[in-house]
């Protein structure tokens, strides 16, 4: 993908984690969860198709998903309160 441009002009970059992270639907955790049960060698390839990555602004805070058809952007109510919301996630998972 590369290169990932939010509406305020910020350009993202696909291969930074840094502000990268990714969702599963609650309709797909227990599929998923019942394929690895199955097969716990493969839980990487057979999890791998359920997540989708979205990014994170770092100038705006933005949340961005890039599917397929469409790039989706969303708004924080409180830019301040959400401007680290993927990287906070990531810090408070490994203390």
């Amino acid at each position: 993908m590369g290169k990932i441009y939010c509406s305020c002009g910020e350009m993202l970059s696909d291969n930074s984690e840094a502000n990268k992270a990714r969702i599963i639907a609650d309709k797909d955790f227990e599929k998923m969860m019942e394929q690895i049960i199955a097969k716990p060698a493969d839980a990487y390839w057979l999890a791998a198709p359920y997540f989708e990555s979205f990014y994170q602004c770092y100038h705006c805070h933005n949340l961005i998903f890039v599917l397929p058809n469409a790039t989706l952007e969303f708004k924080p109510v409180d830019p301040e309160s959400s401007a680290d919301l993927v990287a906070a996630y990531l810090r408070k998972t490994s203390d």
